[in-house]
């Protein structure tokens, strides 16, 4: 049996000996492994770059609304569809269900502190809020119950508005914010949130978390008038908890309206999963385009190794007159169809690991390589190389001595 480095020294004088058709029938190894390394690592980065975007609403989130109809009814018309009193009812009937929070948004009002103005939403919720919603805190403190059921005149703010409106150097806690309906006292600054990635491909969940001023939903019914509650936001004992916390919710909504209204609800777990499933599919259809540039490679390795059977059957006829037996020969062959593979697998490993840092340097968003497309591109390539190998090699193990003595 020839040792290992003599089999790769024999391999890598092949491949010199056939330079441009050695690199042609590696190319489709090439772009395949470079396109495995590339859609892998892409795809691992913006998955986790959307999940984490997502996950500043709360994994466990679930909101409830009204479900309009095309041609509601006189009764479904009218009404307050959700009301203060539910609340506790929810929190009391839904096993499934942790805490629960009206939700109010008005978009474009003008804040103002001092000469100073920014455009702001403003949010009206309950102290439960600012858990469901994974928020953190810059400085200061959130919405507690008391502010709540005594309608204190507070707020948070989101961190854009404390930048605008105060200035990173001063400290907005204890200060005045005044947004058209009285001066409100801020009491704390909310977290940065991303969701840029979420803003720029359109999605409804990509508004600026930043530019927000929270209030009591209490204080916020009394200013705007608002009699009944728009929305609920509550959150699921465990994220797989979410669907049946949804129907709960909307069955004692149903029951203690009378069935007037139809209730609709979404989950942070639905989006989730659709997200998983969307990068899912476009990971697959791209990861097929890369096995056949790999399918393609490995013929292009069975044409090259079966010419070198040919080229090379004096060769052969001359190693097993010296001894070698069918088991020596396969072996060979398949290391140099091997090594031919994998050599392109190195390339496109590299290939692929630029086109992947150069897709992070133009997007401006963190691309990760991962070391796992790596090892899998190498392993791909490798496998390529021996069974698009194992023909040839079997060719070459099974020629008959004499006759290949005699070939001409």
């Amino acid at each position: 049996m020839i040792p290992l480095r003599e089999l790769l020294k024999l391999a890598f004088a092949s491949m010199g000996a056939n330079r441009f058709r050695t690199t042609l029938s590696m190319l489709g190894v090439i772009i395949g492994v470079a396109s495995v390394v590339a859609i892998g690592s892409v795809g691992a980065s913006g998955k986790r770059i959307i999940l984490s975007e997502l996950e500043t609403f709360g994994v466990r989130t679930i909101w409830v609304f009204r479900e309009w109809d095309d041609q509601p009814t006189k009764s479904e018309r009218g009404g307050n569809w959700i009301v203060n009193e539910d609340l506790p009812e929810i929190l009391a009937r839904c096993p499934h269900v942790a805490r629960v929070s009206p939700l109010y948004d008005k978009w474009n009002l003008w804040a103002s502190q001092g000469s100073r103005h920014k455009r702001v939403r403003i949010s009206g919720v309950d102290a439960s809020y600012f858990f469901i919603d994974n928020e953190s805190m810059e400085r200061g403190r959130f919405l507690l119950p008391a502010d709540v059921r005594l309608k204190r005149k507070v707020c948070v703010i989101g961190s854009e508005v404390w930048k605008e409106l105060y200035g990173r150097m001063t400290d907005p806690v204890g200060k005045l914010l005044d947004f058209g309906y009285g001066k409100f006292e801020v009491i704390g600054v909310l977290g940065d949130k991303n969701r840029e990635f979420l803003k720029s491909i359109g999605s409804m969940g990509g508004e600026n978390a930043n530019d927000r001023v929270v209030i009591p939903y209490t204080v916020y019914q009394s200013k705007f008038n608002q009699r009944g509650i728009r929305a609920i936001q509550a959150e699921a004992v465990r994220m797989e908890d979410a669907p049946a916390a949804a129907e709960e919710i909307k069955a004692v909504l149903s029951r203690r309206h009378e069935g007037k209204y139809k209730y609709r609800s979404e989950t942070m777990k639905q989006y989730i999963e659709t997200t998983e499933s969307v990068v899912g599919v476009a990971w697959w259809v791209a990861l097929v385009a890369a096995i056949i540039s790999l399918v393609v490679g490995g013929i292009g390795i069975m044409n090259i190794m079966t010419s070198a059977v040919v080229e090379r059957i004096r060769e052969i006829g001359v190693r097993k007159a010296l001894g070698a037996k069918d088991r020596d020969i396969l072996v060979q062959f398949l290391v140099e169809a091997a090594t031919i593979a994998t050599t392109g697998g190195l390339l496109g490993v590299a290939f692929g690991s630029g086109a992947t840092v150069a897709i992070g340097a133009v997007s401006r968003r963190p691309v990760d390589l991962s070391f796992h497309f790596l090892a899998l591109g190498v392993a791909v390539s490798f496998a390529t190389g021996v069974f698009s190998g194992l023909y040839p090699a079997y060719r070459a193990a099974r020629l008959d001595p004499v006759e290949a003595l005699r070939y001409d």
